[in-house]
C-alpha cells in the first residue's frame, strides 16, 4: 500500500533536546495523513521525559490516544488537536491507566467517551479508592482482547497484547495506515519501569507488538524518529528488559539479598537512558517479587 510505504519512509524532524526545543505548549507531529503525534515534556524527579499521545482524524471527529499527566497537559493536548480544525474530540482510547502520566487530567475529557482495557478501569479505580480521594473519568467502554472504531471511512483497532508495564496496557493499531501507537510498552531510550509490570510477559507482548507489521512504532516516551529507527529502538528496549531481567535473576539465584541485589546490580549499558537512576531500585525489588512467586 502506498500509504504504508510512505510511513515506513517517513522521518520525523524531532529535536533531541526536549524541554527546551519542545516548549510548554507541546508539539505537534504529523505522522501520515489524518494521524498525528502530540509530545509535552514533564517533570519526573528532575528529568524531562517527554509523553507521546496520538490523534487521529475522521470526518466523524478526532479519537485521542493516551492523555497527558495532569488536567493542564491534558487540556493542552485536547486544545491542539481540536485546532487542527478537523472537527471536536470524540473519544480518548487510554492506553495505560497510569495515574500522573496518563491518566490523572482525565477529567478534561469527561464529556468523551473513555475506552480502556477492563483490567486498567478496575486498577485505575483501585489506585484512587486507596487514597480515598475522587478518581478522574473513568471509562465508560470496557474490553477484553480488542476493540474496533470504524469512523469516516478509518479502521482503528485497540488491542490489548499481554501485562507490560502494567495490567490492561494496550495499543493502537492503524492497519491501514501502517502505524502502532504503543503508549507504556515502548520507551524510546527511557530506561522501563517495572513497578506494575511484568518482565517475561512485557518481552512477549513487544513481540506481538513487532507481529503486526506495522511499519511506524510510535513509542509512548521519548523522542520520535524515523520509521527504521524506531523499530531499531523498539528492539533496543525489548533486549534492555532482557538484560535487566537477566542480571537481576543471576543475583536472586546466587543467594543475594535484596538490598545487595540492589547495590550490585550495574545494567550500565543503559546507564545513559533516561530515569536509569530513578528506576534500577525499583526494578530490583520488583524481579525480586517476581522471581519469589509474589508477582500474581
Amino acid at each position: 500500500m502506498i500509504l504504508r510505504a510512505a510511513v515506513s519512509a517517513l522521518f520525523l524532524a524531532v529535536p533531541s533536546s526536549m524541554a527546551a526545543e519542545h516548549g510548554a505548549e507541546g508539539t505537534m507531529h504529523r505522522l501520515a495523513p489524518d494521524v498525528y503525534a502530540y509530545t509535552l515534556a514533564h517533570d519526573v524527579s528532575g528529568e524531562s521525559l517527554l509523553n507521546v499521545s496520538g490523534i487521529v482524524a475522521t470526518s466523524e471527529g478526532l479519537v485521542l490516544f493516551d492523555g497527558m499527566p495532569n488536567e493542564a497537559s491534558s487540556r493542552k493536548l485536547r486544545q491542539a488537536a481540536e485546532a487542527l480544525g478537523r472537527g471536536p474530540a470524540r473519544f480518548l482510547v487510554i492506553g495505560s491507566w497510569a495515574p500522573g502520566d496518563r491518566t490523572s487530567g482525565n477529567n478534561v475529557f469527561k464529556d468523551l467517551t473513555l475506552i480502556a482495557h477492563r483490567d486498567a478501569r478496575a486498577k485505575l479505580a483501585e489506585y484512587w479508592g486507596e487514597r480515598k480521594e475522587p478518581a478522574p473519568q473513568l471509562a465508560h467502554v470496557t474490553y477484553g482482547d480488542r476493540v474496533e472504531l470504524h469512523l469516516g471511512g478509518k479502521r482503528l483497532e485497540v488491542i490489548y497484547l499481554g501485562r507490560g508495564h502494567a495490567p490492561g496496557d494496550a495499543v493502537l493499531h492503524l492497519p491501514d495506515e501502517g502505524i502502532v501507537f504503543a503508549s507504556e510498552l515502548f520507551f524510546n531510550r527511557v530506561f522501563p519501569g517495572l513497578r506494575t509490570g511484568f518482565s517475561r510477559e512485557w518481552v512477549e507482548a513487544i513481540d506481538r507488538i513487532k507481529a503486526l507489521g506495522a511499519p511506524l512504532i510510535v513509542p509512548g516516551h521519548g523522542d520520535l524518529a524515523d520509521a527504521a529507527t524506531l523499530r531499531a529502538r523498539l528492539e533496543e528496549f525489548r533486549q534492555a528488559l532482557v538484560d535487566v531481567r537477566a542480571e537481576v535473576e543471576q543475583l536472586y539465584r546466587a543467594g543475594r539479598s535484596v538490598d545487595e541485589a540492589v547495590r550490585e546490580t550495574q545494567v550500565s549499558r543503559y546507564r545513559d537512558w533516561q530515569l536509569h537512576g530513578l528506576l534500577k531500585e525499583r526494578n530490583v525489588r520488583r524481579l525480586y517479587d517476581e522471581f519469589a512467586g509474589r508477582v500474581q
